[in-house]
Formats: structure tokens, sequence, C-alpha cells
């Protein structure tokens, strides 16, 4: 309910509802807690279908618009469909202009985690500059009328222009962005999008680690129990960059089973520690929080496994 009633408040002051419920957005996820694993979980499956729905709903509204608007333009159209056109070109061309000024001043910067890196990634980040949902609500907030009464101005072609820009930025890219990638070899420049993920796995894991000998010193484990939990943490790194377990590993599942109740309490310890050296790694600039949220969602799976 927090989105809506930021989004409400900020319009009674004349402020932008939008802008707020980014801020707030933004906010939140910078004061993230270490233990709302099952939360963070369920927040983003719940919002996934939501956006799946809302999109669903507002192509079906426009299709269903767009319909009435090119029987009622009749001879018109053909003249909307050529301001469509130059609309189109001038985003693609703004778009590509943008990287390529993005691009010349990352290159002068130190920093190796801002893109683009090379004139492969401009090349690529320009063409796929697509525009969706927000296109299709902005089109669909368009009134009939004004508040006078009259035809909204130019809203039929205004609808025609935004689903040109629609087809155009994402049905082309999207059925030759694959053969634009092969062609241009950008698939090797993501490694360093793989680094940044092994870096925040390193760090989660070195958290873990640390916490484990704490809680060895001040628990006495059995043996069995210790070596098996040890090894559990020694395939964090791993298992936190998506790696699947070996046989081996599966294997060794009977020593865990002996002591669980005990290994579970000081394997929930250690991986809360991954979890809030996640979250201050996600916070430092210079770190891609994206990464550090594909590693973050691997251990809320884990831990939520774990209880």
């Amino acid at each position: 309910m927090l989105p809506f009633a930021v989004y409400l408040a900020a319009e009674e002051v004349h402020a932008s509802g939008v802008i707020a419920v980014v801020v707030v957005a933004l906010e939140l996820r910078s004061e993230g807690d270490a233990d709302e694993a099952a939360e963070r979980i369920v927040q983003r499956s719940f919002w996934d279908v939501v956006e799946l729905l809302v999109t669903g709903v507002a192509f079906g509204l426009i299709g269903l618009d767009l319909r009435q608007v090119v029987v009622a333009a009749g001879a018109d159209l053909w003249r909307m469909l050529g301001h469509a056109a130059v609309v189109c070109a001038v985003v693609v061309g703004v778009r590509a202009v943008w990287m390529t000024a993005a691009w010349l001043l990352v290159r002068r910067s130190s920093d190796a985690a801002r893109a683009p890196r090379t004139g492969r990634e401009a090349v690529v980040l320009g063409w796929c500059g697509m525009r969706g949902l927000a296109t299709l609500a902005l089109a669909l907030s368009l009134p009939l009328t004004t508040t006078a009464g009259a035809p909204f101005p130019a809203r039929d072609e205004l609808l025609v222009i935004a689903c040109s820009v629609l087809v155009v930025t994402l049905l082309l890219p999207g059925f030759t962005l694959p053969m634009l990638v092969r062609l241009l070899g950008v698939a090797e420049d993501a490694d360093a999008e793989h680094a940044a993920e092994r870096s925040i796995a390193k760090r989660a894991q070195k958290a873990a680690w640390k916490r484990l000998v704490e809680e060895e010193r001040r628990v006495n484990l059995p043996d069995e129990v210790e070596t098996a939990l040890r090894e559990r943490l020694s395939r964090l790194e791993g298992l936190l960059r998506g790696e699947p377990a070996s046989e081996e590993e599966r294997d060794r599942a009977e020593a865990w089973r002996k002591g669980r109740v005990l290994a579970q309490k000081v394997q929930s310890v250690a991986l809360a520690a991954a979890r809030e050296e996640v979250l201050v790694a996600r916070r430092e600039p210079g770190v891609d929080p994206e990464a550090a949220d594909r590693v973050l969602r691997r251990l809320d799976l884990r831990t939520v496994l774990l209880d």
C-alpha cells in the first residue's frame, strides 16, 4: 500500500507522485534488513506478477483504442504514420547520440563498473533503448475531451505515434538484438558482470566464514557436523554464483542430518552475516546493485529453504 499512499500524498502537495514513489523505494531499499529474506522473495514474486498483469491490460487497452483510431483516421492515417516515422527516427537517433557521448565520457573515467565500457556496448545499448509500459500509460492517460468539452487535440495522432514507437523500439530490436550481439561479440564483455557477482559472493562467504568461526567457539559442535558445515560454507561462493552442487556434496547429507538442529542454527547465523555483507556492498559506490541483488536473492532462497 505504501507506493499508492506516497503517490497520493505527493499529488496533494502538487509534487510528482511518480518521483516520490521512486525516491521512497530507493530509500527503503538502501535501508533493507538482512533478516527479511522471506519478505524479499514474496515481494519480488508479487510485483513480477502485478507487472505482467498490468502490462497485459495496458497493451490490450491500447489495442482496442488504436483500432478505433485507425477506423476514424481514414485517409489521414498515412499522414499520421509519416509523423510517427519522424518521431521514431528522432527517438533512435537521440538514443544513439546519448550512448556515444556516454561511451566517450566513460573512456576517460577510471571506474570499471560504469557502462558502456566499449564501442560495441554503446552500439548494443543504443539499439535496445526499448519503450514499453510508460509509453502506453502516457498514451492511455490522454483524455477524450478537454475541460471545455471539445475533442482533445491530436489525440488520435499521438496514439498512433506512441504505438509506432513501441513497434520500432520493441519488435525491431527484439528480433535483431541476438544477431547484433553475436556479430559484435558483446557476449565476451559479460565477464565483467560475472566478475562483479564473484566479488560480492566472495565477500559474503568471508563474512559467513568469520561468523562461523565465532559460533564454533561458542557452541560445541560434533566433529562430523562441524566438518559438514565447513564444507557447505566453503562452497557458498560457488552456490551464490549459481553453480549446482556436486554429487560428492550430496553424499555428505547424512553427516549433516546427525546434528541438524544445532547445525542449522549455526548456518543460519552465518548466512545472516553473509546477507548483511551483501547489503553493505550494495550501498557502496562502484558496486553493481543488480549483481548484488542476484547474489542476495540466492542467499534469501537458501535461508528460506533452511528455515
